[in-house]
């Protein structure tokens, strides 16, 4: 009995012992699938974020790379069309051009504006009547580029048409002298249509970019295009963190949380983003790909059902998990199969090759232009690894390279580089590689993928470049040698300069003092000459009055002779004196309204008609317009008609004087035209300075100072008419004078 309760015992102990070994062991097990399903999980995470940040960081290179070659190929427009002549002088022909440009890029440009060196708009299409002559010289751009000469992309800004947009200001130069700027205005919805509004990232990752300002110049959130980031609450604890990011212009992958204060409660929610810099004329643009953490949770949310399913029925979590994990793996491989097609088809239409580079293994996966890129096929590169790859590069760059992709690895950060590589037919051409290193924290796992493309052209524009930058330092030394030396000559010049400017000075004084003391001369001397004069005429005419009865024909003719000479001095002394007190400023003008017709012309034809009747002239008055009022001075205008009709009768012989006053609007236009002896071609010129006369010494035939034009020139000036002459010899002559309405 004894032994059999012993051995009941022991079996009952053993199998006691058998079941919580089991328990155990399936405790062990389930902690450690449970463990190994942790591990998996966080894996497929991390491949999911990686994912994902390639997603992100290609959209933002194609985005990137678009809107530069955007911008590149206007500034190349406007660079063109300012080196166009009509452009550079601002003349009518730039309205055609400019609208037939603006046609053409009708899509992409909201307006084309022609802006002169103050600031002044001139030309703008399409047409606002209100920004003609507007001065925008106050806006950054345009001061900027009145000061430096120098492209500019703008910041956000309204422009005087009356929205908000961007623009792109080239430099115009005539002869090497700025002449203004060449402006296009660029819109948002051409700009996030063309470049930014088709990227999408899982459901709700989107692209925006970012002004050097923080400005947002495009984002799909209503609202929010055309604000400050800072002015948007959904930023708020954001705002310097994107801020910062922008302004390193270093693109790469990056997290931010973005708080929304208009739910109540407030939502937090954490951003994977990658933001890539776009280099622009003085200022840059960020390209900023975002997508929400649950993005990756949405990725992620049937695994993690499964795995809860797995912790309950363990019979069922491996073949449930196994399923789950094949499909997510069958799933991924699909992914990256349609984005490799994606980014072959993308490569072949821009020209790049796209590869994945394992660097455990040295295989590498190519897609993208190889054929017109590199020379090769895609089943030629299918069997090329690392090795096999750096024979075809220049072996003086194999080393660099090799470096710089062993630095890359080493600090696990982006790759650079490039070299000359040979294609197919043995041609050598330069190639640009970008990479990025992924999984750099799993150990065997290092992966560089990267884009090439040949920027062979660049290379030959740079050799050029550096060529002309040579020759250009050469020249200018020789012409700063030139510039010193003509400096020196230059200082000795203006020292000479100096002293003649100081003796012209002196001389010019002296001159006036000169001319001041010869009027004061004349004006004393007209009066010393007058007052005998006015003596002898008025004894003369008491010495006729007596003689009146009994003088004879001779006695007579002595008497007319007496008062011809008399009335000649007078006349002279009276010019003399007139002209001293324009030239002493010692006349003033008294300015009144007057009819020219009643108050000034016809007294002097009637004046003047007994004058023309002696030597059978006919003396005639057309007035062509109705009569008009006048602010003139009387005496001064009524010289000016005296003395012109005075010297038409004089110079006169056969036929007559002509008096015809015309008009418009805003001037009334007096020609005295006669028939008399004319003006020589050569002698119009000097007609109005004193003393002048086309016939001098005793053998001219009429009598005269030269003082009457000289007189009637300045009275003009004071009444400001302007007078204008037009004589042909033995034809007869025309004076004109043209006199502004009031």
């Amino acid at each position: 009995m004894p032994g059999i309760l012993r051995s009941t015992i022991e079996l009952t102990a053993l199998k006691i012992i058998q079941k919580n070994i089991f328990r155990i062991t399936f405790s062990l097990l389930i902690t450690l699938f449970a463990y190994l399903l942790y591990k998996v999980y966080i894996e497929v995470e991390q491949d999911t974020i990686s994912q994902l940040n390639n997603q992100l960081k290609t959209q933002a290179n194609l985005a990137s790379e678009g809107i530069e070659q955007f911008i590149e190929a206007l500034e190349s427009d406007l660079e063109f069309l300012a080196s166009i002549p009509s452009v550079k002088e601002a003349s009518p022909g730039i309205n055609r051009l400019m609208k037939d440009y603006f046609l053409t890029k009708s899509d992409k440009l909201k307006a084309i504006t022609r802006i002169d060196s103050t600031g002044n708009i001139v030309s703008t299409y399409p047409y606002v009547a209100s920004a003609i002559g507007r001065n925008v010289a106050y806006q950054p751009h345009n001061k900027f580029i009145i000061e430096n000469h120098e492209a500019i992309l703008s910041e956000v800004f309204e422009a005087v048409q009356g929205y908000n947009t961007i623009a792109l200001a080239f430099p115009v130069f005539k002869d090497s002298v700025y002449t203004g700027c060449l402006s296009v205005l660029i819109p948002f919805d051409y700009i996030a249509k063309t470049f930014l509004s088709n990227i999408k990232v899982g459901k709700t990752g989107y692209a925006w970019m970012l002004s050097k300002k923080g400005i947002q110049i495009y984002c799909p959130i209503p609202d929010h295009t055309g604000k400050h980031i800072r002015q948007l609450a959904e930023y708020s604890e954001a705002a310097e963190t994107i801020l910062d990011l922008a302004a390193k212009q270093i693109p790469g992958f990056n997290i931010y949380y973005e708080t929304n204060q208009e739910q109540t409660p407030q939502t937090t929610v954490k951003k994977y983003t990658y933001n890539e810099p776009i280099l622009l004329p003085n200022t840059y643009w960020t390209i900023m790909v975002t997508a929400p953490d649950y993005e990756v949770l949405e990725l992620m949310r049937g695994f993690r059902n499964n795995f809860l399913l797995i912790i309950i029925a363990f019979a069922l979590s491996v073949g449930a998990f196994t399923l789950i994990y094949n499909k997510r793996k069958i799933k991924n491989a699909q992914s990256i199969r349609e984005q490799q097609e994606l980014y072959s088809k993308i490569g072949e239409e821009t020209g790049l090759v796209f590869y994945d580079h394992h660097v455990k293994s040295g295989r590498i996966i190519w897609g993208g232009a190889l054929s017109s890129t590199l020379g090769f096929t895609k089943e030629d590169l299918t069997n090329i690894n690392i090795d096999e790859w750096r024979k075809l590069i220049h072996p003086a760059d194999k080393d660099e390279l090799l470096k710089s992709l062993t630095e890359a690895i080493n600090k696990q950060s982006n790759f650079y580089a490039e070299y000359r590589f040979t294609k197919k037919n043995d041609e050598e051409i330069y190639l640009e590689d970008n990479g990025i290193l992924l999984n750099p924290a799993i150990k065997d796992s290092e992966r560089v993928v990267g884009v090439i493309k040949d920027i062979s052209e660049r290379k030959k524009i740079e050799k050029r470049l550096k060529r002309s930058k040579n020759e250009l330092e050469h020249l200018v030394k020789e012409r700063t040698i030139e510039l010193n030396k003509k400096n020196k000559q230059l200082a000795k010049d203006l020292e000479a300069r100096r002293k003649i400017e100081f003796e012209l000075r002196k001389a010019k004084n002296a001159a006036e003092a000169s001319d001041r003391l010869k009027s004061e001369f004349l004006a004393q001397m007209s009066h010393e000459i007058r007052t005998p004069i006015s003596t002898i005429t008025n004894f003369t005419s008491l010495l006729k009055m007596e003689f009146d009865e009994n003088k004879s024909d001779d006695t007579n003719e002595s008497f007319t002779s007496i008062e011809n000479a008399a009335n000649r001095l007078i006349r002279t002394v009276d010019l003399i004196l007139n002209l001293s007190d324009i030239e002493a400023g010692t006349y003033t003008p008294r300015f009144q309204d007057l009819s020219l017709s009643k108050d000034i012309i016809l007294p002097i034809i009637n004046e003047f008609s007994v004058k023309a009747s002696s030597k059978n002239l006919s003396l005639k008055f057309e007035n062509l317009t109705e009569n008009a009022t006048l602010h003139l001075d009387r005496y001064t205008v009524t010289q000016i008609f005296a003395n012109l009709i005075d010297n038409a009768i004089k110079y006169t012989n056969e036929g007559g004087v002509i008096i015809k006053l015309s008009g418009d609007e805003k001037y009334l236009q007096c020609c005295i035209i006669d028939t008399g002896i004319g003006i020589s071609k050569e002698f119009v010129p000097e007609i109005f300075n004193v003393f002048t006369q086309e016939e001098q010494g005793y053998t001219r035939r009429y009598e005269g100072s030269g003082l009457g034009l000289a007189l009637v020139k300045k009275y003009c000036e004071i009444n400001d008419i302007d007078i204008w002459v037009s004589s042909e010899k033995r034809i007869g002559t025309t004076f004109g004078l043209e006199l502004k309405k009031d």
